[in-house]
């Protein structure tokens, strides 16, 4: 991401923010800002954590043929993408570590 990509995007959450659509979120001593509701674009849930956008869930279909599926749905690296006990669990890779977001906080 560019810093110019990342200046955009800190733009787009200060006006989420603004409009009461972000909420922020403390964890192991830093912030991170999560959308309430969908936003210019990105879905609900979507993170903004150190200087990274971590999107929130796709609306996808369901994928019957795991090779042909992800070629279709995804256009981008991703950990993991599950839902757990009800709970759709985001994995991504921030800086150096790797840390699990729920769409709901």
């Amino acid at each position: 991401m560019t810093q110019d990509t990342a200046s955009n995007w800190h733009e787009i959450f200060q006006a989420a923010r603004d409009r009461g659509k972000v909420r922020s979120e403390h964890w192991a001593g830093g912030e991170y800002l999560r959308l309430l509701d969908d936003f210019h674009g990105l879905p609900r849930g979507t993170v903004w954590i150190e200087g990274t956008l971590v999107c929130g869930y796709p609306r996808i279909g369901r994928i019957l043929r795991l090779a042909s599926g992800l070629r279709e749905m995804f256009s981008a690296p991703f950990f993991v993408e599950e839902k757990v006990d009800g709970y759709n669990v985001r994995v991504a890779r921030v800086g150096d570590r790797v840390l699990a977001f729920t769409r709901g906080g």
